[in-house]
């Protein structure tokens, strides 16, 4: 015969409650990933499933949606939607990943590694606007990048960094890669000021390439302190590498660099007299328009 006790329901929940929650302070990292525990944490859930719906709308808005609330557990599938086949929503993964921030870093210094160049692009965007001094290294490299729409992009997001990134780029002007070079003079060259006495000590070296690289990014950053330097090299056995000089000194446009351009119009290289030539008629018009401006103020 069965004998049935009397069973107090409200105690037991009570007792199972409190071991539920010393099994959450135990481990609250598995709590929060392995459970939902409410109805907030399965609304962002929800959200986060929007970024796979068919409607490229839903899956924009729960990108946004994401982005805002800060969702470290959005951070893989929003870096698998940089892959999304929506430009749009595309570019809001990517913000969704900027506004996260930190905890997104890690996995978009895999994804800028992707096959898929706008997954490489969006990703050196994000890292960029996450932590720039920490991604100059991941983004130096991807200087290197075949296609130039995300070599575009890294260009900008190093040239915003600036001189945080002035020494690893210098080091891609050594770069085999003749893409790769002109990639690193052209940010070097936009950095602008922090980057003139670096690009001085490279004029020593025995690569001409690398050395008529940073004559042309000096040139395009136009600082006064490289105009001797600048004018040693018009003396250089390599013919390139006077003519980038040359060049370079005219975009200067200091004054004291005629009398050492001027005996180059008589040079035994056609192609240093046609610069030599240029340069002086450059900084003739320059210096003419200083004198019409000087004049018109007493008119």
């Amino acid at each position: 015969m069965l004998v049935w006790k009397s069973v107090d329901i409200n105690s037991c929940m009570e007792k199972i409650l409190f071991v539920l929650l010393i099994l959450i302070s135990a481990n609250s990292a598995l709590a929060k990933s392995d459970f939902i525990w409410s109805k907030s944490e399965l609304v962002k859930d929800k959200v986060i499933a929007g970024l796979y719906d068919e409607n490229w709308s839903v899956r924009l808005k729960s990108a946004l949606v994401l982005g805002k609330s800060k969702n470290i557990n959005a951070v893989r599938p929003l870096v698998q939607t940089l892959s999304d086949d929506n430009i749009y929503v595309r570019e809001y993964a990517a913000k969704a990943l900027i506004q996260i921030g930190k905890p997104s870093f890690d996995l978009l210094t895999i994804s800028i590694k992707d096959v898929d160049w706008f997954v490489r692009q969006e990703s050196a965007y994000a890292l960029s606007e996450i932590d720039g001094v920490r991604a100059v290294s991941f983004l130096v490299e991807a200087l290197r990048d075949e296609d130039s729409r995300v070599t575009d992009e890294v260009k900008k997001a190093l040239i915003k960094i600036g001189k945080p990134a002035v020494d690893r780029v210098m080091v891609l002007l050594n770069d085999p890669n003749g893409d790769a070079q002109r990639n690193a003079g052209y940010v070097l060259s936009k950095i602008g000021k922090p980057a003139v006495e670096p690009l001085i000590k490279t004029l020593k070296n025995s690569n001409c390439y690398v050395v008529v690289e940073a004559i042309w990014s000096l040139g395009e950053i136009g600082d006064n302190r490289s105009v001797d330097p600048l004018v040693r090299l018009l003396k250089n056995e390599n013919n390139l590498v006077r003519w980038e000089a040359i060049s370079a000194l005219g975009k200067i446009g200091d004054d004291k660099i005629v009398k050492f351009i001027k005996p180059l119009l008589n040079d035994q290289d056609n192609n240093i007299r046609t610069i030599a030539k240029e340069v002086m008629e450059r900084l003739k018009n320059n210096t003419e328009k200083k004198v019409s401006m000087t004049a018109s103020k007493y008119l």
